[in-house]
């Protein structure tokens, strides 16, 4: 038997707001989908959707004053780590907003694992000077919402990130933000043991962004976004100064530092053979690291 949710409050007709489906950032205009197939925690999880709201007619429904305010919000959790946060958010007053708005998320894929529920919501900010005995009233509730889970790929492992103190690491400066530990010259070695991003503890703003408790502020995605370019930029540099890599990427075993290379230089450069993108290291290092930088769209969403 199904369940029956009673409202303490008025809430519009269905009708009254519709959103188009989840688009994905990372390849304009394909829809999201429910499943990111090739994910991997390097990869920035980043969505947007157009929602339509009939304002004037959600004032109506729920006996609001025209003087109310209302909010288009999208908000976050992923099941595998806890974390939770909200995206982009567009506040709604009668007669000063389009009939559409946008509104999108972009997630550093380390704070995520299994999967990420999407909901976006209309939301009252609040009920205007008079609002009618059955309305909403208190700030937050919400008037609309729909949801939208995406599944994460399991078939790639989380990469690693271990937290020290650098103070306590002879070989390391202790004013560094981040170290990625791993030998370049063995990418057989496994990922889960060749492979590790060393975060400074005592570096506070980096310190804060790996905890990853609450929503991301643009420090903490700024950050994310600079390590992930720093670790793309020597993995792929090292791999493809490597003659057996780029001649035989698909020889390295699954859960290799190879492996995890050729999957990150295909999801990157999806046209590109390991040899083009070779000679453009070789020929021009500077174009091959602003490529980079526009693959992986560096601070966009910041």
């Amino acid at each position: 038997m199904s369940a029956v949710r009673i409202w303490p409050y008025l809430r519009p007709r269905q009708t009254r707001v519709s959103a188009r489906a989840w688009q994905t950032g990372l390849t304009p205009g394909e829809p999201l989908g429910d499943l990111l197939p090739h994910w991997d925690p390097m990869v920035r999880v980043v969505a947007h959707r157009e929602v339509r709201v009939d304002l004037e007619g959600v004032l109506r429904d729920c006996t609001l004053g025209d003087d109310a305010a209302l909010r288009v919000v999208v908000v976050w959790r992923s099941a595998g780590t806890g974390l939770r946060g909200r995206g982009d958010a567009t506040d709604l007053i009668l007669g000063l907003h389009a009939p559409h708005v946008r509104v999108g998320v972009s997630l550093p894929g380390a704070i995520l694992a299994l999967n990420v529920r999407l909901v976006t919501q209309v939301v009252l900010l609040h009920p205007g000077r008079d609002p009618g005995p059955f309305s909403p009233r208190l700030p937050g509730s919400v008037l609309w919402a729909d949801e939208h889970l995406l599944t994460l790929e399991g078939g790639a492992p989380r990469f690693p990130v271990d937290v020290v103190d650098f103070a306590s690491v002879m070989r390391l400066p202790e004013n560094a933000a981040w170290y990625l530990d791993w030998q370049s010259e063995d990418l057989h070695a496994p990922a889960m043991g060749g492979l590790c991003l060393l975060v400074n503890a005592s570096h506070p703003s980096v310190r804060h962004a790996v905890d990853g408790v609450g929503e991301p502020d643009s420090a903490a995605r700024a950050i994310w976004s600079a390590a992930s370019f720093d670790v793309h930029r020597q993995l792929l540099s090292a791999a493809l100064s490597d003659d057996e890599f780029v001649r035989a990427p698909d020889t390295y075993e699954e859960g290799s530092v190879g492996a995890f290379i050729r999957r990150r230089s295909r999801v990157l450069f999806p046209l590109d053979e390991p040899s083009a993108l070779q000679a453009l290291l070789y020929e021009s290092p500077g174009e091959f690291e602003v490529e980079l930088q526009a693959r992986l769209k560096v601070f966009r969403g910041v």
